[in-house]
């Protein structure tokens, strides 16, 4: 039997650090958060992950900094 944490769904801020490391944030769950590092579980494989937390990122100020990370921007006045 393979055991499984359990896992919550991502906060905002959590799917694009997801995003940023290339991977759909719909498949996968947080079970650790902290700010230097988050874990990360698959919904259907169970395969687990590290990504750099918040201010590993802000340490590191790589290509995928913080600062980097795109949000979307409506256009205005069309």
């Amino acid at each position: 039997m393979v055991y499984l944490k359990h896992g919550k769904s991502p906060t905002r801020r959590q799917k694009e650090l997801i995003e940023a490391h290339r991977l759909n944030a719909d498949s996968w769950l947080v079970t650790k958060n902290t700010p230097t590092e988050m874990e990360i579980v698959h919904r259907v494989s169970g395969n687990v992950r590290e990504c750099p937390g918040d201010q590993k990122i802000k340490e590191i100020g790589g290509k995928y900094s913080a600062n980097n990370v795109t949000r979307y921007r409506p256009k205005s006045g069309l």
